[in-house]
């Protein structure tokens, strides 16, 4: 952001959110009589919105927005923006527009899913936006059904897995589901405005052997899943403390570590290559084991892609927390069957 014009020195303050970043800091103007603040290195460390630690179907938070507060020979100017962390293309000009009509990620607007994998979509709202599902189904007929309603303004995270929408409803009517939708829609006066923000399609496939789910905070804030179909390699690592007693080494500590390395399997469309990507950009990881989201970290990574060729990654991570949970609960053994001898 650049002050223009600027014949004393300016005093600026700068929040984001409820947060204060820079208070009543006094900037001199340089030769050309500006003020320039670079805003990406005071915004690059916002801490993500949501997690997929969630136990409701949605949860609402204020969208990040930055308030700058300028003061400069008695007068004083408010500005605010909306924060997008990693930024959207340079000929977007109404952001409002942007958030209105897209979900915010960055995955493919039609993607395959599975009925138990994880999936969540993300809406910077206005007040009155619906959030509504729809299914289909082989025999030619279609469901819908309304998940949120009237949401005030704000920024909403939404499960948007088979389980959580369709299933127990295909399990009532004996329904054979292809595919449903997730979309957003006002309330007109000649009804339903649809495609605010546009649909998101997800195309339900039968369940992969071997496959491991990743979550991850995109670029845009919102929250996304991957399911990684190449070979898992368990890798440990770690260095062990020791001292010398008598020319007996005993051992103090040790610092052994799981670290795992995954291949995403083959990747065979630009855009699923992007959703890789952003997920390696992101530094907020997660893997999900047994029911249970895990933060991880990753700790290095290969990623070689060449143009109209299956390509594959491979990155290596460990558990943010080191427990690894090696811990199994007791029950009661069952009765051993002894051979019958006749």
């Amino acid at each position: 952001m650049t002050i223009s014009d600027c014949s004393d020195t300016v005093n600026i303050s700068l929040q984001i959110g409820n947060e204060t970043i820079v208070s009543n800091v006094e900037f001199t103007p340089d030769k050309d009589k500006t003020v320039v603040l670079y805003l990406r290195q005071l915004t690059r460390h916002i801490p993500c919105l949501f997690s997929p630690k969630q136990t409701e179907n949605s949860i609402n938070k204020a969208y990040p927005t930055l308030n700058l507060s300028i003061r400069s020979a008695g007068k004083s100017l408010s500005r605010w923006c909306y924060i997008i962390p990693g930024g959207i293309r340079h000929d977007i000009s109404d952001i409002t527009k942007f958030l209105d009509d897209n979900f915010l990620t960055w995955q493919p607007q039609i993607i395959e899913t599975t009925a138990t994998q994880p999936q969540f979509l993300t809406t910077a709202v206005q007040t009155g936006r619906n959030i509504r599902t729809r299914l289909y189904t082989k025999d030619g007929r279609i469901f819908t059904r309304p998940i949120l309603s009237s949401i005030q303004l704000g920024c909403i995270q939404i499960k948007t897995d088979f389980s959580t929408l369709w299933a127990n409803e295909c399990s009532y009517k004996k329904l054979d589901p292809i595919c449903y939708d997730v979309e957003g829609y006002f309330l007109g006066e000649k009804g339903p405005i649809l495609n605010k923000p546009f649909a998101q399609r997800y195309i339900l496939q039968p369940e992969r052997c071997g496959t491991t789910c990743f979550g991850f905070t995109n670029t845009l804030g919102g929250f996304d899943t991957l399911m990684m179909t190449g070979k898992v390699k368990l890798k440990p690592g770690g260095e062990s403390k020791t001292f010398m007693n008598r020319e007996v080494e005993t051992e103090l500590s040790n610092g052994y570590t799981s670290y795992w390395e995954v291949s995403t399997g083959y990747i065979d469309s630009p855009g699923m290559a992007a959703q890789y990507q952003d997920f390696l950009k992101s530094a907020y990881r997660w893997i999900y084991q047994n029911g249970e989201w895990l933060r991880i970290v990753v700790d290095e990574y290969k990623l070689e892609h060449a143009p109209r060729e299956l390509n594959a990654y491979t990155f290596k991570y460990h558990l943010a927390e080191r427990n690894e949970r090696r811990y199994f609960e007791r029950k009661a053994l069952p009765e051993v069957e002894l051979p019958v001898i006749f």
